[in-house]
């Protein structure tokens, strides 16, 4: 995983800094996956070491959020599992095409994420597909900032808060790391 780490790095995917949030508060970190189909071999290499923990599972099919299409669509090639992902928005009078792809009733599901930073948005999705006939069992993320809190749907994430730091530690000075570790601990805690 360091290798990706460092590799997400160097392609400026994932940043040290000081980003505002739409709330208005900063982070030191950013991470934006979406730039991963600007680098074909670090997504494809992301793919390939996503695709044992897609397999930890009998999912049939495989969706993404709107930000992992790109990244879905290697992992689909790579594993061979058919994508689905969201495409418009839900509408009063119909649920049925929110999610496309080729998919019936009862298919056991991995849901992909690029960062889990609450469980929300994953939730949101799951609920969706739930309501088309989709069955999520499970949830991989890239990058896993928050916690997974549902205990019903398993949770992989290819790395978390603490294999970032320190995939990423000789790019960090002392100070940048207290930072990093006080800013996740409140993070979580808030």
């Amino acid at each position: 995983m360091q290798t990706l780490i460092n590799e997400y790095a160097r392609a400026g995917i994932l940043q040290l800094g000081r980003f505002q949030q739409p709330d208005g508060s900063f982070h030191p970190l950013s991470a934006n996956f979406l730039m991963l189909p600007s680098y074909p071999a670090l997504m494809r290499k992301t793919a390939q070491a996503l695709v044992p923990m897609l397999h930890s599972t009998h999912a049939d099919r495989l969706l993404t959020t709107r930000a992992a299409i790109p990244l879905g669509a290697v992992l689909a090639v790579e594993s061979d599992i058919p994508l689905t992902y969201p495409y418009g928005e839900a509408k009063d009078y119909t649920i049925a095409y929110t999610i496309e792809g080729a998919y019936d009733v009862g298919h056991p599901t991995t849901l992909l994420i690029d960062v889990l930073t609450t469980p929300t948005e994953a939730m949101t999705l799951i609920k969706q597909a739930r309501q088309v006939g989709l069955v999520v069992q499970q949830v991989i993320a890239v990058l896993a900032l928050g916690r997974w809190q549902e205990p019903t749907i398993g949770f992989h994430a290819l790395f978390d808060f603490d294999a970032l730091v320190a995939g990423l530690a000789d790019r960090l000075t002392e100070e940048l790391h207290d930072q990093l570790r006080k800013w996740h601990t409140d993070y979580l805690n808030a």
